[in-house]
């Protein structure tokens, strides 16, 4: 890497870090206050609780990209999933479980836990589980849950579409598998995208 190439990843780092990080974060901590406060009912400190999951997530997101940009060690991708998942299931009588190789996606974690996303809240949103298991080997992350399944004719509903879509643009491959006891997805990556 040249040292303009290196200088300008640098300030990009900074903006990123002086900027939407910051805002980010205050948007965080505003929805926290929301949250906490008493009289607040039920079922608004839910939602409030998923898009403060959301913030989360996006936060973990840009201070990842922080660290690339600045060519320091950002979070494994395990480390980065069982974040994302457990701040998505906080609130949840959902159980989470992870099996992991130490392989990485590299340049596709991002676009993979982004599809992670979508996946887990259709899981909150519709699966009535009570248990997810999220695992990655090699090229493969499979997401399994043991919820109520959904029929061939809403498939392509419930946020499904859009992850065919985002798996496509990334030259993988999506497969569903569902039944009353409950749904398994697998995602498949190109051997060469992760090297």
């Amino acid at each position: 890497m040249n040292s303009q190439s290196s200088s300008d990843r640098l300030r990009i780092a900074r903006e990123l870090h002086d900027g939407i990080a910051q805002e980010v974060a205050a948007i965080g901590y505003r929805l926290d206050e929301v949250i906490g406060r008493e009289k607040l009912p039920q079922e608004i400190r839910r939602d409030l609780r998923n898009i403060r999951a959301l913030v989360s997530s996006s936060a973990e997101s840009i201070r990842d990209q922080i660290f690339m940009l600045r060519g320091q060690p950002s979070r494994s991708f395990k480390e980065a999933t069982e974040s994302l998942v457990e701040s998505l299931l906080d609130g949840f009588d959902v159980i989470a479980n992870f099996d992991f190789d130490d392989h990485d996606p590299g340049p596709l974690k991002f676009d993979l836990l982004k599809i992670l996303q979508e996946l887990i809240i259709n899981i909150l949103r519709h699966s009535q589980a009570s248990s997810v298991v999220i695992s990655f080997h090699e090229n493969c992350l499979i997401i399994s849950d043991d919820g109520i399944g959904i029929s061939q004719s809403t498939e392509n509903r419930f946020g499904l579409l859009g992850v065919r879509e985002r798996v496509a643009l990334i030259g993988g491959n999506v497969e569903v598998f569902s039944s009353n006891s409950g749904t398994r997805v697998v995602i498949s990556v190109p051997h060469t995208l992760n090297s």
